[in-house]
């Protein structure tokens, strides 16, 4: 739901950044869903996926690196 409702207010240049696939619910669950969003109604958007921990440093970290570049319209954070 979240991945449509995003595309739905016409972001395609899209950061996300979640946990390592590792953890199956979290880390692959969110991501997939979220990749089935974008093929159902965006799949010509800009997506970059960022891996990170679930501890808020790290997330920060990875955030404040997506911020110093070409800056998304959104990111999106699913831990």
């Amino acid at each position: 739901e979240l991945g449509a409702y995003i595309l739905s207010q016409g972001h395609f240049h899209i950061a996300y950044v979640g946990v390592t696939e590792e953890d199956v619910s979290v880390g692959l669950k969110r991501r997939q869903g979220f990749q089935k969003a974008v093929q159902m109604f965006a799949p010509s958007s800009n997506v970059t996926y960022y891996k990170t921990t679930f501890h808020v440093k790290d997330a920060m970290k990875q955030v404040s690196e997506i911020l110093s570049g070409n800056r998304p319209t959104v990111i999106v954070c699913a831990t």
